[in-house]
């Protein structure tokens, strides 16, 4: 089923926004820890994409742009920022 998948636009738009208008968010002490900003722009792409309703034809990009891989790599991102 394609159509517009809000929760992911909205997380990936939200991640856009944020990392435009403040990108000292994605540091922690004043240095960028790559793999955390990594997971952030993976969910961030993968929710527009999936957000705006495509779906790839290939299953490892279908999974990698799914709205379960947004939710997890923006966890995953969280978890690694915080601890």
């Amino acid at each position: 089923m394609t159509g517009i998948s809000w929760s992911s636009l909205t997380l990936g738009l939200g991640i856009m926004f944020l990392g435009s208008i403040y990108p000292f968010v994605f540091a922690k002490n004043g240095a960028v820890n790559h793999s955390v900003l990594m997971l952030f722009m993976w969910a961030m792409a993968a929710g527009i994409i999936r957000g705006v309703g495509f779906i790839p034809n290939n299953p490892i990009l279908r999974m990698m742009a799914s709205s379960y891989a947004a939710f997890i790599a923006f966890a995953l991102a969280l978890g690694l920022m915080f601890l």
